[in-house]
């Protein structure tokens, strides 16, 4: 691609200083000012939607979000003001509310304000129901968090700075297998995402799928929990307690149906499993739940950031601004702001058009909180390595979510730190 002159150099120097851990906004070395011209000559104030759920069965990362997206603002500008760009950024922050429709709902209006860009949402039906609006008006969107299969689609404009779920389905299964579980009943929400991940971990599984349980989001689950305990009771007494696993592919309503699951004795002797979709979920915590959660492991998948002081940075802020533990798609949001700006910077536009062809590019050149942002043929993060994380008890009556293993990409193998299920 054509190259700008001075503020291209500027560009390619942020990407590597952040690539070896000392970006802007990370220590005391930052990025230095341009030695020629001033840089493009856009001016005035690029607006980008940052849409993410405050309320709703994601609400619980909400403010995790939040923080990652203020503090993407606060450091982009400070950078755009060093290198003397013409311009800054503004992110509009709105709650979509865990729901499809008021998501779609909220780009419309945004789009009227005269948005072109957007950061999230989380949910792959969140995404699903933008995705024909945002393709037909060329808006340009980087999810943080969404990993359906069903979204992996070249020559759009969605771009998703995660990997999507053939890696995870991958770890899920093989995490499974692992600890000796061979018969599997999958309880799992009845859309784009859970359905999709559903059918790779069946197909990456190598034991027996006795059976599946699909559920829709409502205030309660009395009936599909009734489900799952014929269902496992049944396979208890043909294989053992030990042999039979429950996999829930679930957001934040993972509590309610835990609650209901503490009804039935037989779902607590044997071993639970999660996903990225509630990993970290603070209401896991509600002394009404944590006592099954950790007595079943419910160890849960998420991909894994590289560990740097550009990760560390993000880290830091957003724990000393929630007082909890980030969850890791807190890190792509973060990284997904400065892949835009980047991307503008290097056409000289807020056209999203031009930006969409040179993204896949930038991200190539990028390291940022998750580690190098090279993307796949359809604009998903390429896959990485999962970590492992579960509640555990660390002091009597005391319990946190903590990391308790990885598996391992290259090798497809899972390394325990804490053995959870014994």
């Amino acid at each position: 691609m054509e190259v700008k002159g001075a503020l291209a150099a500027v560009i390619a120097i942020i990407c590597l200083l952040a690539g070896i851990g000392i970006g802007y906004g990370v220590g005391t070395i930052v990025a230095p000012k341009p030695t020629g011209p001033t840089g493009p000559a856009l001016t005035g104030t690029l607006k980008i939607g940052g849409l993410i759920e405050l309320t709703g069965d994601l609400g619980p990362w909400g403010p995790m979000y939040r923080a990652a997206l203020e503090l993407a603002e606060s450091d982009v500008n400070a950078w755009l003001k060093d290198i003397g760009a013409g311009f800054k950024i503004d992110i509009l922050i709105e709650d979509v509310e865990s729901n499809p429709t008021v998501c779609l709902d909220k780009v419309k209006a945004l789009y009227a304000e005269g948005v072109r860009f957007f950061v999230g949402p989380t949910s792959s039906a969140e995404l699903s129901a933008i995705k024909d609006y945002c393709d037909s008006n060329q808006l340009l969107v980087i999810s943080h968090a969404s990993t359906a299969l069903s979204l992996a689609v070249e020559g759009d404009f969605i771009f998703r700075a995660c990997p999507n779920d053939a890696a995870q389905s991958l770890a899920i299964a093989k995490m499974i297998e692992d600890v000796g579980v061979e018969q599997l009943i999958i309880l799992y929400r009845d859309d784009d995402w859970g359905r999709g991940l559903m059918e790779a971990v069946t197909e990456a599984y190598h034991g027996d799928i006795y059976d599946t349980i699909p559920y829709t989001e409502k205030p309660e689950y009395t009936t599909e929990v009734s489900t799952l305990n014929s269902k496992v009771s049944a396979a208890v007494s043909t294989y053992g307690a030990d042999k039979v696993g429950v996999l829930a592919i679930s957001f934040g309503e993972i509590a309610t149906i835990v609650q209901t699951a503490k009804n039935y004795p037989t779902l607590s002797q044997v071993k639970w499993f999660g996903c990225d979709g509630f990993v970290m979920c603070t209401e896991l915590l509600d002394p009404a739940v944590v006592d099954f959660v950790n007595k079943t492991g419910m160890v849960c998948t998420v991909f894994a950031p590289t560990k740097s002081p550009r990760f560390e940075h993000v880290r830091d802020y957003i724990y000393r601004q929630v007082g909890e533990e980030p969850d890791a798609y807190a890190y792509p949001l973060y990284d997904a702001v400065w892949l835009i700006v980047l991307s503008v910077l290097e056409v000289d536009s807020f056209d999203p058009v031009k930006v969409k062809d040179v993204l896949p590019k930038v991200a190539e050149n990028y390291f940022g909180a998750t580690g190098w942002m090279k993307m796949n043929a359809a604009g998903d993060k390429e896959a990485s390595d999962y970590d492992l994380c579960a509640i555990v008890e660390v002091s009597p009556g005391e319990f946190e979510w903590k990391y308790v293993g990885k598996w391992d990409y290259a090798t497809n193998t899972i390394i325990w730190t804490v053995q959870v299920y014994g």
